[in-house]
């Protein structure tokens, strides 16, 4: 999504550079890379994307609306929040679906407000 608003991203070098290599040394670099991209992808859910430093600075550009959707979709213990251990490797999928404006959930929250209040 981010490469559609704003270009390339700072691992696709690396990872072209990867795929070049023959085979064996692939096997050798795998994990070191695979590391590097999770960490940038890390720092960038942590600090924002001013944090990929200069050279960058068409990330500034990145829509709130599709940084709060890359947010939600990381897992909550990757930015910070707690969670049970199960649970916490989630996403929150309301928030993903909020943010994708369904407002369903919202509805049935009011629906059953108002079933209560006939109640009384």
């Amino acid at each position: 999504l981010v490469f559609g608003v704003c270009g390339e991203l700072p691992w696709f070098p690396w990872l072209n550079e990867f795929y070049q290599l023959k085979s064996s040394l692939k096997e050798f670099k795998r994990a070191n890379l695979l590391e590097r991209v999770a960490d940038s992808k890390r720092r960038v859910l942590r600090e924002g994307w001013g944090s990929l430093g200069e050279g960058w600075s068409q990330f500034a550009e990145v829509p709130g609306q599709l940084d709060a959707f890359l947010r939600a979709c990381a897992a909550p213990e990757e930015h910070g929040e707690d969670g049970d251990e199960e649970e916490g490797r989630l996403p929150d999928y309301g928030r993903l679906l909020r943010l994708l404006g369904d407002h369903s959930e919202d509805e049935d929250l009011a629906a059953e407000e108002e079933e209560e209040e006939d109640d009384d």
